[in-house]
Formats: structure tokens, sequence, C-alpha cells
């Protein structure tokens, strides 16, 4: 996987991948302004049900987890070895993803009067990492001009790209659920 110092001078852009069939599973791609397919998601079904993401040389499970009388996380698996690099500790569609190691990014939605929604990654202390803006089936990707030079050269922060991306289609399936039934009972 390429680190966020390798992917900083590239337009990265989250997009729908057309279906192959029928029977063919959502699957998005992280495309490169050249058009260069950078890594995918495919959901493995509804809402909560996970997704495997693709990306060079990794390949990971992402996977909720309910725990009694906690909150459910959402585990990070790798496929290849069984690890599992970090856990997503919900509030909601926002949280929290722990490292064993200690290191901590946060995930939240952040609402502008008359633009799309932005979702941003930050460290521990609260400095942005990543931005994702929602731009309808489009995420647009763009990364802090001051992230800290040790934080663009590890290799697991690429992971939020992939992580951020499948939590708020998460969000928009929600969304989109709670749209349905309102109207259904509107006209019910």
């Amino acid at each position: 996987m390429k680190t966020l110092a390798d992917l900083e001078l590239q337009d990265m852009t989250w997009v729908k991948a057309r279906r192959r069939g029928w029977f063919d599973k959502p699957r998005f791609e992280l495309r490169a302004g050249s058009g260069e397919v950078l890594a995918t998601i495919v959901r493995k079904g509804g809402l909560r049900s996970g997704a495997v993401v693709d990306a060079p040389g990794s390949r990971w499970l992402l996977d909720y987890r309910t725990r009694l009388f906690k909150r459910p996380v959402l585990t990070i698996q790798s496929v290849g070895t069984g690890d599992e690099p970090a856990i997503f500790e919900t509030r909601g569609y926002e949280g929290r993803l722990i490292y064993p190691d200690g290191r901590v990014f946060t995930f939240t939605r952040h609402t502008r009067m008359f633009k799309p929604p932005r979702w941003v990654w930050t460290m521990e202390d609260g400095s942005p990492i990543l931005g994702i803006e929602l731009k309808g089936t489009r995420g647009e990707i763009s990364l802090d001009p001051d992230i800290p030079t040790e934080v663009l050269a590890q290799k697991a922060p690429p992971l939020l790209l992939f992580l951020g991306w499948y939590l708020i289609l998460l969000y928009e399936d929600t969304q989109m659920a709670a749209s349905v039934a309102a109207m259904a009972a509107v006209s019910g």
C-alpha cells in the first residue's frame, strides 16, 4: 500500500463503478486524476454487513462486531494474515480509529450551510489529515497541506481513505432508508 506521501500529489475521488451484472455487489473505486484505479471497495450486502477493500499489496475485510454492554466496533482485518491492524469505535457513523501502538484518529461529519457535507479525519490533537466531500455519488478527497511528515510516511493512515468512504456509504444508506420509511408512513 502506498503511503499518504505517495498519494499526496494525486487528485483522488471515490466513484461508484458500473455493475457487471444484475447480481453484482455495489463496488466503488478510488481513482487518481489520471483515471488509474488505486483501490476498490466491494460491499457484502445490506446495512452494516461489511465490505472488502482491495488495494495494491493489501486486502482488508471491514466488518461490524457487536459487544455486550458496549458500543459496536468496526474491525479491520487483513485477508492475507488475519491481523487486525486497528479497530473503529463507533459513535453513530463518527468515531475513533485506534491502533494497538496507541495512535488514534477521529472521524467526524461537518455540515456546512449550502454546501455538501464534509467528513474529516483528524489526529488526536484535532489537526486534520484528510477530508472527503460528498458530491452526489462521488467522494472528493483532499489531504491537509500541513500534515506532519511523520504521519505522511506511515503506511497505516491510508486505511483512513477506505474506512472513511465505507462509513460515508453506511451513513448515506441509513439516510436513504429513513427517507423511504418516512415517505411510506406519510402515504400509508
